[in-house]
């Protein structure tokens, strides 16, 4: 989990953040983008330095150039949710990570503090991505059918969901962050983003 720390973010997409996330060719993202890479204090074992740069492209104008956080990540502070809320508590946005056991990278940009209380938050700002060979991304933005945002309890992280509470939602970590699922959602009409996209279920490695 990494932190992006400004607290006066309040914002939608310009009219450039949504033609760089509407182009249809991947590659094409890549080649207009100038080289920049944010400044990091943690090592990620997830996001590589060129997968950074280009989600930053796409992140809210206000955090694209603020140095990046490691608040949480299981190969470093273990499978506690007590932990986890502790280590995310007081930060007022979040990049969310997820590599799978099939080594995909998939995520999430959180727009608002996260909490342990059974209630959606978020906003707008949110949107959900998936990287395909390494740095080429694709991103699935609000869709302004309904506000399911974000959701964090003690049993689960959801990002995403649908209108008639069915269960489907883009991201849904659980199993003290080893399992989940990825489906397509009301909220940001994203394709499956975890690498087995048959069955929408994957075993986490690191988050």
């Amino acid at each position: 989990m990494k932190s992006l720390r400004n607290n006066n973010y309040r914002r939608s997409f310009d009219e450039t953040d949504r033609d760089l996330s509407e182009m249809s060719d991947k590659s094409s993202i890549l080649k207009c983008l100038p080289d920049f890479v944010p400044q990091k204090t943690d090592k990620s074992n997830i996001m590589t330095e060129g997968m950074m740069s280009v989600l930053t492209h796409h992140l809210p104008m206000n955090y694209r150039l603020l140095p990046w956080h490691l608040l949480y990540s299981i190969e470093r502070d273990g499978y506690s949710h007590h932990t986890f809320f502790d280590k995310v508590a007081r930060q007022c946005a979040y990049v969310l990570l997820v590599r799978d056991s099939l080594n995909h990278v998939f995520g999430a940009f959180l727009s608002q503090t996260i909490k342990n209380r059974s209630v959606y938050t978020g906003d707008g700002d949110c949107f959900v991505f998936t990287f395909h060979d390494d740095e080429d991304l694709e991103v699935f933005g609000s869709t302004g059918r309904n506000s399911k945002f974000q959701f964090t309890d003690d049993e689960f992280i959801i990002i995403g969901g649908a209108s008639d509470d069915n269960g489907r939602a883009a991201i849904v970590i659980s199993d003290r962050f080893t399992r989940g699922h990825s489906s397509p959602c009301v909220t940001f009409d994203n394709s499956i983003l975890c690498g087995n996209s048959e069955d929408e279920k994957y075993k986490g490695d690191d988050t």
